[in-house]
C-alpha cells in the first residue's frame, strides 16, 4: 500500500507515492521485483464524502490534474487496486480510447484473482463458523497470543527496584481489574488501604472538531490532561505508583514520573497478563519501538516523516530498565 506523502529534497518526483515511478515502478517493480498487488491509500484519484465531510483527492503534486490523468498514471506505473475511490468508468473511458491497453488491465485482473484463488475464495466464500469457534477457543493459541503481549510489555523506569511486587501485597487499582485476588495480590477498594497502587492510562488524544474520522485515528495532543496527573498525585501520597501506558502513540511521559515509581509502556495487554508480569512471573523484556518525546513543543518541532527527529527524547528507541531479582513492594 503506498503512502499519501511525497518525497521532498530527494532526487525522486515531488509526488505522491502511488504515483511516483522511483518508488512505484523503479524500486517497487523493477529493484526488488514484487509481482504482488499494489494498493494506495483511500482517495488518491478523488474526493469523498464521509459524514459533512470532503475527504481527498490526496494526490499530493498532482492536485492540477483531473482524476481520469491521475488514474492513468498510477496504473502505467504498476499500480492495481484503489482504496476508496470507485471510479470504474474512468478505467473503461481510458481503455476505450487507446490511453490504457486491456493487456495492462488484464495484468491487475491476474494478480487480484491469483490472490483469491490462493485464499480459496471461490471454492469457500464464508467464514467457516464451527473452524472459527475452534481457532478462537484454542488454549494453545491462546497460550502464544498471551505470551507475546508479554514479551511486548516494556519497562521504562524503575529507579527505585520495586518490581516484581511481592505475594500477598495488597493492591488497589484504577484502570483495570484483577477480581479479588490474582497472583497472590489482594485487590483492596480504597489507596488508603494499599501497599501498591496500580494504574492502567491510555495514551492521550483529542476529538477532531473538524473531521469525523479524527476520533477513529486518534489524533491531537500527546498530553495527558492535568486532571489524569494530578489523580496520579493524590494516588501517590498513600502508596507506590504503578502506571501502565497503552503505548498506540508516543504519549509525553515526562509529567508522570514525579508521581510514579514505576512506568511500564504496554501495547494492548490483558489485565491478568500485565499482573503475571508484575509479579515477575516473568521478566520484562520488552524494548521501545520508537522514541518518547519529552514534550509537545518537540513533536511540533519535528520533522513529520523522520524518525528519531524529535529534540532530547524522553526515552529512545531500544530503551528498556531493569526488574529487581526479588519482590520489593
Amino acid at each position: 500500500m503506498t503512502y499519501y506523502a511525497k518525497p521532498v529534497g530527494t532526487p525522486w518526483e515531488e509526488v505522491g507515492f502511488a504515483f511516483n515511478k522511483s518508488v512505484v515502478k523503479d524500486l517497487l517493480r523493477s529493484h526488488y521485483r514484487f509481482e504482488g498487488i499494489v494498493m494506495t491509500d483511500w482517495n488518491v484519484i478523488d474526493s469523498a464524502t464521509v459524514g459533512d465531510i470532503t475527504f481527498g483527492p490526496n494526490a499530493f503534486g498532482l492536485e492540477h490534474m483531473t482524476p481520469s490523468e491521475r488514474l492513468k498514471i498510477a496504473v502505467e506505473l504498476g499500480v492495481d487496486q484503489f482504496g476508496g475511490d470507485i471510479c470504474t468508468e474512468l478505467v473503461v473511458e481510458l481503455v476505450r480510447s487507446g490511453q490504457l491497453t486491456v493487456t495492462r488491465i488484464d495484468q491487475s485482473v491476474r494478480r487480484l484473482l491469483l490472490e483469491k484463488f490462493r485464499l480459496g475464495l471461490f471454492e469457500s466464500r464464508f467464514v467457516d463458523i464451527e473452524a472459527a469457534k475452534a481457532v478462537g477457543s484454542d488454549v494453545e493459541l491462546q497460550r502464544k497470543g498471551r505470551e507475546a503481549q508479554a514479551a511486548a510489555l516494556t519497562l521504562l523506569s524503575n529507579p527505585e527496584q520495586l518490581l516484581p511486587i511481592k505475594p500477598g501485597a495488597r493492591v488497589y487499582t484504577e484502570g483495570l481489574n484483577l477480581g479479588d485476588s490474582w497472583d497472590g495480590f489482594v485487590q483492596v477498594k480504597a489507596p488508603e488501604e494499599a501497599d501498591v497502587i496500580l494504574v492502567r492510562l491510555d495514551a492521550p488524544w483529542e476529538a477532531d472538531p473538524d473531521s469525523v474520522l479524527g476520533d477513529f485515528f486518534h489524533g491531537g495532543s500527546l498530553e495527558f490532561a492535568p486532571d489524569t496527573v494530578d489523580r496520579l498525585r493524590k494516588l501517590s501520597t498513600h502508596a507506590p505508583v504503578i502506571a501502565s501506558v497503552f503505548l498506540e502513540r508516543p504519549a509525553i511521559l515526562a509529567p508522570l514520573l514525579p508521581h510514579v515509581k514505576v512506568l511500564v509502556g504496554d501495547f494492548g495487554i490483558a489485565d491478568t497478563v500485565l499482573a503475571d508480569a508484575l509479579s515477575g512471573a516473568q521478566q520484562l523484556t520488552g524494548q521501545l519501538p520508537f522514541d518518547i518525546p519529552e514534550t509537545m513543543k518537540a513533536v511540533e518541532e519535528s520533522r513529520e516523516d523522520v524518525p528519531f527527529d524529535t529534540a532530547q527524547p524522553l526515552f529512545t528507541h531500544g530503551h528498556s530498565a531493569s526488574m529487581a531479582a526479588t519482590p520489593s513492594v
